[in-house]
């Protein structure tokens, strides 16, 4: 009887403690954290232009404070205030408007997901609002990320790219190798 009692309850700690990590799957030091991530492919080819995204995580919530890559001009002007300042990154942590939101049902204790839902119109309606979802998965130790992001009117989720963690050393000469490469083009 003891021995039946006993696997009940190491099955309800272990429900429990995989419960936890669900819920509580934070990997950030403090609200004032600022982690850098850079597309494995511009990692291993330097040179190549610069798409990353620099994230602020404060508990639930997540704040993509500056990005580049493909996204519009001026947020890419936005990453490169780095070579201008180090501490820029620091400066921009609060008010940003490109919140993602800590998503329980997609985090697993080897996952963790980040979601934010756009809206964008219909093609045949313009009043009707389509979601258009972004999922940023990141590994549980938040080192690396997969951003899976579509649409319920497309044909499902873009093919995920993955970003690896990097110090902002890294991205300033990633930055600058780009540059570089940009410069050697016009001799």
């Amino acid at each position: 009887m003891t021995k039946r009692y006993f696997k009940i309850l190491l099955s309800v700690i272990v429900i429990a403690a995989m419960s936890a990590l669900k819920a509580n799957a934070q990997f950030y030091d403090s609200d004032t954290d600022v982690r850098i991530y850079v597309l494995d492919d511009v990692i291993n080819n330097p040179g190549k232009p610069v798409s990353a995204f620099v994230v602020n995580f404060n508990g639930s919530k997540a704040a993509i404070i500056a990005k580049s890559g493909n996204a519009p001009s001026s947020a890419k002007s936005g990453i490169m205030g780095i070579l201008e300042d180090d501490s820029y990154f620091e400066k921009l942590i609060y008010g940003s408007p490109d919140i993602i939101n800590y998503n329980s049902d997609k985090s697993t204790y080897s996952k963790v997901c980040y979601t934010k839902v756009r809206y964008a119109p219909n093609l045949y309606n313009p009043f009707v609002q389509d979601s258009f979802t972004e999922n940023y998965y990141f590994s549980s130790d938040g080192n690396r990320v997969i951003e899976l992001s579509g649409s319920n009117w497309s044909a499902g989720q873009r093919k995920g790219q993955t970003y690896s963690r990097v110090s902002k050393d890294k991205l300033v000469e990633l930055i600058l190798a780009n540059k570089n490469k940009g410069s050697e083009r016009w001799r």
